[in-house]
């Protein structure tokens, strides 16, 4: 659990970073065009899915969730230790919310 809040953590850090700092930026959003805007945060969002599965490799977890609500239903329908865990679907999002927040701030 603790290698998972971890990468839940840094994970979603770095997608607000590159989704809010890119995307809303009408600075950024306005130089780069649209299109390469939302091909940036896709693929970003993608490859922190695919280094999150790979970097654990543990058998049922499936990588970062970046959306508590979706890790939600399969904990609830599967129970265990699906459920035992799934505060670290919470927790990290909202750690990682708060640092950006805190990081934008400064």
């Amino acid at each position: 659990t603790t290698q998972a809040l971890w990468l839940e953590i840094i994970c979603t850090f770095v997608f607000l970073f590159a989704s809010i700092w890119i995307a809303f930026d009408h600075r950024q959003a306005h130089a780069l065009g649209r299109v390469v805007v939302f091909s940036i945060v896709g693929i970003v969002a993608g490859l922190l899915v695919f280094i999150s599965t790979t970097v654990t490799a543990a058998k049922g977890y499936a990588g970062v969730g970046m959306n508590p609500a979706r890790c939600f239903g399969p904990a609830v329908i599967r129970g265990g230790r699906l459920w035992n865990g799934h505060w670290v679907f919470w927790v990290g999002p909202i750690v990682a919310c708060v640092t950006f927040y805190s990081y934008i701030k400064i």
